[in-house]
């Protein structure tokens, strides 16, 4: 299940809890039937639409795309929603927001980033007022703007502050990677930039589902020629255990472009207290969370990346700042996250009366 669709199914069940009627729509990731098929099942009250064959947006074919379009139009029609929320606006139903016009279904979209703010769309939340000023200027007029900080599945009463060993004590530097292992995910970035650096021994461990394989062998051998670097393949992992794995962590990569889900990772790892470096798009400030909190790197330079990691590993200062930082971020539990936006829905509503 993608980071998205976790926060989804966690923000329906909320919901639930607080008397509503909820449906989730999604992209199911895994083999893709042609064409794309719809399954409906029941799960705690929640109704559940998910689609086989959809794929990342990426890797879709035009007649895929359509296929999509198509069984997730059946799904509304089926469910008959009041308020469409799409989750992720970049690798989510790409027609959900003019399907629901259409429809006369109002609509609320989460945009992160340098996302184009949707056209025909009602409501926008945003996680920050930096994202939110952005969004402002590329938002179609009458767009209403909400500021709710994202959803960490990350229990706060057992999240992690953070190690308090600085690599120059431990002897080495403690780094982890959150992202699917395929060709696309930006790890030769990394090992690069860990090549150029020097930085002696170092543990890097990546955080995701195996997607290919034959890649995963790739970097294993590339990671032998990295002087210090022990490299360790974690596979899945559920958010909950988030706090255990990042324990020891000096810092968490995130080496995809900047997205939804890079953004729900981001939000995970700063609820452990951890420090985050993230890839930013086209050279471009990364403006998933606030400058402040996240420090960002070109991917096409793996010696920008090398620079900031050997000041985390040889700052001891420059890291406590980090990590302060990181605790300090604003992060929303489920319950606070839940609560918010349907104080969006209601706005959305009364809007109609």
């Amino acid at each position: 299940m993608s980071a998205t669709a976790r926060v989804a199914d966690a923000l329906a069940a909320e919901l639930v809890e607080a008397g509503e009627n909820v449906a989730v729509a999604s992209l199911r990731p895994g083999p893709a039937p042609t064409p794309p098929r719809l399954y409906t099942e029941r799960r705690s009250r929640v109704s559940i639409h998910w689609v086989a064959g959809g794929g990342s947006r990426s890797a879709r074919s035009s007649r895929q795309d359509d296929g999509v379009r198509r069984l997730f139009e059946e799904a509304l029609d089926a469910f008959g929603p009041d308020v469409v929320h799409v989750l992720d606006i970049e690798e989510g139903f790409r027609d959900a927001i003019p399907a629901a016009r259409r429809r006369g279904v109002r609509t609320v979209a989460d945009v992160e980033g340098l996302a184009r703010t949707p056209s025909e769309l009602d409501h926008a939340i945003y996680p920050s007022a930096e994202i939110a000023a952005h969004g402002a200027r590329s938002a179609a007029d009458g767009v209403r703007a909400h500021v709710i900080p994202g959803c960490a599945l990350v229990d706060p009463a057992v999240a992690s502050a953070g190690p308090r060993v600085n690599p120059e004590e431990r002897g080495s530097l403690q780094l982890a990677a959150i992202c699917e292992l395929e060709a696309s995910a930006g790890l030769e970035a990394v090992l690069d930039a860990l090549r150029l650096a020097g930085l002696g021994p170092v543990e890097l461990t990546v955080l995701g589902r195996v997607v290919d394989h034959r890649h995963a062998r790739t970097l294993r051998t590339r990671a032998e020629a990295v002087p210090g670097l022990a490299l360790r393949l974690f596979g899945t992992f559920e958010p909950r255990e988030l706090p255990g794995l990042l324990a020891d962590v000096d810092c968490v990569l995130i080496p995809l472009e900047p997205s939804k889900a890079t953004a729900v990772d981001t939000r995970h790892a700063l609820a452990c207290g951890a420090p985050v470096v993230s890839a930013r798009a086209d050279g471009s400030p990364d403006p998933g969370m606030s400058p402040s909190a996240v420090l960002s790197f070109d991917r096409r330079s793996p010696a920008e990346l090398g620079e900031v990691l050997r000041r985390i590993g040889g700052d001891p200062a420059f890291l406590s700042r980090l990590r302060g930082v990181a605790r300090r971020t604003p992060v929303l539990g489920p319950k606070e996250y839940a609560r918010a936006v349907r104080e969006v829905y209601v706005d959305v509503l009364a809007a109609d009366r």
